[in-house]
């Protein structure tokens, strides 16, 4: 939430970090909770924590230094009961509790937080997602199930989907969930009519020491193998590769490259090593280079060897002799390179926690950063094929980066390799990853989706609503024109969803007018390319569309059994009210007891009153009161 992270940290309860830095997080404050906080959402100035046996905590964390609890939910007659996991949406809270199921509980009056109704899932309910009107639990070995939560006083199931593991965690974004699944990784589904890209696991070579990078020249692969030196594999058939030779170099191996019978291998405090391997049975040492870092990985270009040199950065060396080499530049932006790939001018190098940089290199004596992207998990190696690069991110899998504008790489998409990918290279649609201990995997990727590169988009408040413009790359002239495009909006407490419902907007569109937007909120926009195999979606465009004046809407819907939702706004901060009272004028329940901001704001009643108890049919009056100023509106509860 902003530069704050909020971490359900088992017994030590709630813990805030300052990550404005994301290298060096700070301490920031916490809320010592009474069991064992297992998952926690955050909307606003609030904090909700699911507290394993101790129920739900309503933490005001507007102060982080000294968070302080507001309310809680803790069903005391559920035996047993583990309230595992969080996600808020509106006015509700979505508990998945791994006994129990999914529980939807109304947090509107934070002091006093009430269960509305109780989903038995079959499983074990570990995460939850909500877009919309829409749950999905992430159930255990019953995969991912979906709800309708319209009336969160009666949700009803709408389907499932087996993911063949342990579902742990959901997360809706866009269309997709992002399924964690235990063994199997992550598993992509489409929810809304957007498809999604897979790669397939092709075969597997167990090296006998930890691999660490790879080469590939034809059906040959070499896999540079820590202590275990430089291994020779036959790759003819990628689902069953074979060991042909190998080169015990006495030093410890990170990276090579092979240049017809030269392999130039990256010895770590030994530098650039240059072999002759005319023979496979007996490779010879001809050259080296004594690098001021930690040689991790080679890549070659011409007469010029690059090498990912640890702390020292990046070291541009020239072999046109490969007897005699020497350093002609060097390019240090900080962190530590472990791993280097050359197409054309640009050098693709593996930075560590630091991500992908970029650096043009078209000046061996005097390269230039083009571009610095940060990555899940930190990068370890890097292969450049075709448009993409394959970045192995270690326990974050291999990292597809889409690069047709330099200055802006893009993730498309990943596999999870199971343990700790350090190394990769390519070779056509071929990708082979050096995955730690595990071994040598063989990757086959169909071509992913293209994506049509968005050079800007904008998003500005008036009169009429908020005008959302974009522009995009000529694809025309590549005969990659998008099939047209969709708009996405979202505040703070919702998911993005889809504003042009009609239909896609024309090829040609290149704006488009949200006449919705509400005085007082803030949104973030986005917009999506329909290309042949997929939607890209753009960077996001923030806007806040200024207060109007102190209005009070009518509720929704009306008639209405057994919820409604209330809907104001305001033009300044006050203390604010919400109270609905009978056709009598009886206070029959408090809906918002407390400060609030200028904007749009909203409320749902339950058709219940304070004490709990179901109303009957009749006509209500709702009373918005903001500091001296009072409206008031009437509305109808059918049975």
């Amino acid at each position: 939430e902003g530069n704050y992270a909020y971490v359900a940290d088992f017994i030590d309860g709630l813990v805030i970090l300052d990550v404005s830095t994301p290298s060096a997080p700070v301490f920031a404050g916490s809320w010592s909770s009474p069991g064992t906080a297992s998952g926690v959402a955050v909307s606003g100035d609030r904090a909700y924590l699911a507290d394993g046996g101790n129920g739900l905590h309503v933490i005001d964390v507007s102060n982080r230094a000294a968070p302080s609890k507001l309310g809680t939910y803790d069903a005391l007659l559920d035996l047993g009961r583990y309230f595992y996991g969080v996600t808020v949406s509106g006015s509700y809270a979505y508990v998945t509790d791994n006994v129990y199921g999914l529980r939807l509980i109304d947090v509107s009056n934070p002091a006093a937080p009430s269960q509305k109704s109780l989903i038995s899932t079959d499983g074990d309910a570990q995460g939850a997602s909500v877009s919309g009107v829409r749950a999905y639990v992430a159930d255990g070995w019953n995969g991912v199930q979906a709800y309708d939560v319209s009336i969160p006083t009666n949700p009803f199931p709408m389907g499932s989907f087996a993911t063949g593991d342990l579902a742990w965690g959901v997360t809706h974004d866009a269309g997709l969930l992002y399924t964690a699944n235990r063994n199997r990784g992550l598993m992509i589904l489409d929810v809304s009519n957007m498809s999604e890209w897979e790669p397939t696991l092709t075969g597997v070579y167990d090296t006998p020491s930890w691999a660490h990078a790879t080469a590939v020249d034809g059906d040959r692969a070499w896999v540079a193998d820590g202590s275990a030196g430089i291994r020779l594999l036959d790759v003819t058939n990628p689902a069953t590769p074979n060991e042909t030779g190998a080169y015990d170099t006495n030093a410890f191996i990170e990276g090579a490259a092979v240049s017809g019978t030269t392999v130039y291998a990256a010895a770590k405090s030994q530098g650039l090593l240059v072999l002759d391997v005319s023979v496979p049975a007996a490779p010879d040492s001809i050259g080296a280079v004594d690098t001021p870092g930690l040689a991790r990985s080679v890549a070659l270009q011409g007469d010029f060897a690059f090498v990912a040199d640890g702390t020292a950065g990046l070291r541009i060396i020239d072999v046109s002799t490969p007897s005699a080499p020497f350093e002609v530049g060097f390019y240090d932006e900080g962190g530590s390179m472990f791993d280097v790939a050359v197409r054309g001018d640009t050098a693709y190098c593996a930075n560590g926690s630091a991500g992908l940089l970029l650096v043009d290199v078209s000046q061996p004596d005097a390269p230039i950063g083009v571009a610095s992207t940060p990555l899940a998990g930190s990068a370890w190696g890097v292969a450049v094929w075709s448009r993409y690069v394959y970045v192995a991110a270690g326990d974050a899998g291999l990292r597809v980066m889409f690069i047709d504008d330099p200055s802006g790489p893009v993730e498309v998409g990943y596999w999870d390799t199971g343990d700790f990918a350090r190394k990769v290279a390519a070779s056509g649609t071929t990708v082979f990853v050096a995955d730690n201990a595990i071994g040598y995997y063989v990757l086959f990727f169909d071509p992913p989706p293209t994506p049509t590169a968005f050079q800007a988009i904008s998003a500005r408040a008036m009169e009429l609503g908020v005008r959302i413009e974009w522009n995009i790359d000529a694809p025309e002239a590549a005969g990659e024109a998008p099939g047209g495009f969709n708009v996405y909006r979202r505040t703070l407490h919702e998911d993005y969803y889809r504003l042009n419902t009609s239909g896609p907007l024309s090829p040609q569109s290149r704006s488009y007018l949200d006449t919705t937007a509400r005085p007082g909120r803030s949104y973030e926009y986005r917009v999506g390319a329909i290309a042949n195999e997929g939607e890209i979606l753009s960077a996001s465009a923030p806007v806040t569309v200024a207060p109007g004046p102190f209005v009070l809407l009518q509720n929704s819907p009306n008639p209405f059994n057994p919820s409604t939702t209330i809907g104001f706004e305001l033009d300044t901060r006050d203390h604010v009210t919400l109270v609905v009272y009978d056709a009598a004028g009886r206070h029959v329940r408090t809906l918002i007891d407390g400060p609030r901001g200028s904007g749009y704001g909203e409320a749902v009643w339950d058709g219940l009153n304070d004490a709990g108890s179901a109303v009957g049919t009749g006509i209500y009056i709702y009373r918005l009161t903001a500091g001296k100023r009072s409206l008031s509106r009437k509305m109808l509860l059918l049975k």
